[in-house]
């Protein structure tokens, strides 16, 4: 019965360190979200802050690639009517004839 208990005991202190371990890295990194709950209170994560870099803007698709010569589109285009699409459709029509 006691290495039972004892057993408890060292799994619940391994869940334990696994929540703050989880925590500590929410706080690191945390959710850049505005509907992003706030973090519960625990014991502070102890060692040096990791450097985050900003995202170079070529990966973030700001810049061309070296053979990319197409326009950069910063909005999207809007989704084609109803009367856009006939008329896309009679010109192709008429186009065959």
């Amino acid at each position: 019965m006691q290495s039972r208990v004892l057993r408890n005991q060292a799994l619940a202190l391994k869940e334990l360190k696994a929540i703050q371990d989880r925590r500590n890295i929410l706080e690191r990194y945390p959710d850049q979200t505005k509907a992003c709950p706030p973090l519960a209170d625990h014991t502070p994560f102890v060692g040096p802050a990791p450097k985050i870099h900003a995202i170079h803007p070529l990966l973030q698709g700001r810049y061309h690639g070296p053979r990319d010569r197409a326009p950069i589109k910063k909005t999207p285009t809007k989704p084609p009517t109803a009367a856009d699409i006939q008329a896309e459709l009679e010109a192709l029509l008429n186009s065959t004839r």
